[in-house]
């Protein structure tokens, strides 16, 4: 069976501003078994051919490219040739605008364009898709949060998801039901464990009302991983996309962590 393990790139950030690093960074996850990179150019290679031969040369491949509102509505051209550049099927797009996400009909707005671009990158071969953070989950009048919003008002095939986890649980929502309702439209899932720490150190950790929430390694927070990766067989995902947005010590040893538990107890490999 092919890995269906990823990195994504924002958990190994500081390692990519320099090719020194950056090569030690895949070097290392090379021998921790990872073969999936998800994400962008490194600001550390001068063009995309250069990232995709450093990425080969350690044995690993690009799931996605990846797109902000802006760059989709005005540079859609440049936004394809880089994905046809990395020889990826997917454009990431990484929340929706400001002036968009205070009202339902500024989520349908949203969902109106983004269905056009959608439209136009299929025509091109490839799939938009989207990463939530926890606002999506607010509720509007009319009993309606942002992301069934975005979902009754685009097309399948235009518009797809790449669901995060961590961001969905600290909504309030169950992962695993919106993998369910996400059926056709989500290929990769972003893991990432979601865990309460009374004492937290340092101090990027969030207080969010005195409850002191961290990113965490899979299986080592509070989430109930095991119905999530039920139904993400279920609707048929591919990749299982590792993304810890802070950590606490090393961020490759994180990702050791959350590997091993996913190929010890939830049996991804």
């Amino acid at each position: 069976m092919a890995s269906q393990i990823g990195v994504c790139s924002y958990t190994v950030r500081d390692f990519m501003t320099n090719k020194t690093s950056f090569r030690d960074c895949l070097k290392r996850l090379q021998e921790l078994g990872f073969e999936i990179w998800q994400g962008g150019k490194a600001a550390c290679c001068d063009s995309i051919p250069e990232m995709v031969d450093l990425l080969a040369e350690y044995g690993f491949k690009n799931i996605t490219g990846s797109a902000g509102y802006d760059d989709l509505m005005s540079n859609l051209d440049k936004v394809i040739a880089d994905a046809k550049a990395f020889g990826v099927q997917h454009i990431n797009t990484p929340t929706l605008p400001l002036k968009n996400r205070v009202s339902a009909q500024g989520y349908e707005a949203y969902a109106k364009e983004m269905n056009e671009v959608g439209k136009k990158l299929r025509d091109n071969g490839l799939k938009l898709i989207y990463h939530n953070h926890a606002m999506e989950f607010a509720n509007f009048p009319g009993g309606k949060n942002g992301m069934q919003i975005l979902l009754d008002n685009t097309d399948p095939e235009n518009f797809g998801f790449i669901m995060d986890t961590h961001w969905a649980s600290a909504a309030g929502a169950d992962p695993a039901e919106w993998v369910l309702k996400l059926e056709g439209r989500m290929d990769i899932i972003h893991f990432k464990d979601y865990a309460i720490d009374p004492n937290p150190e340092p101090q990027h950790i969030q207080d969010i009302g005195g409850v002191y929430k961290i990113f965490a390694e899979i299986g080592y927070g509070n989430i109930n991983w095991k119905p999530i990766v039920e139904n993400c067989r279920k609707i048929g995902v591919q990749y299982f996309v590792i993304e810890q947005d802070f950590w606490r010590g090393c961020p490759i040893e994180a990702l050791a962590k959350s590997k091993k538990y996913m190929n010890d107890v939830l049996d991804i490999h």
